[in-house]
């Protein structure tokens, strides 16, 4: 991820915030289509427990 941005805050804990880069977002689709069938899926991998 070395084009990804980094914003260093200094605060009682150092945090750290990263953001995608517009081509890591081009992953978006794809997550939430594994979101989606994770969501149509719930009942069924509950019960498998």
């Amino acid at each position: 991820m070395a084009s990804s941005k980094e914003t260093i805050r200094k605060r009682f804990r150092p945090c750290v915030d990263y953001s995608l880069s517009p081509y890591g977002r081009t992953l978006g689709p794809v997550v939430q289509m594994m979101c989606n069938w994770g969501r149509s899926h719930l009942q069924y991998l509950s019960a498998k427990r």
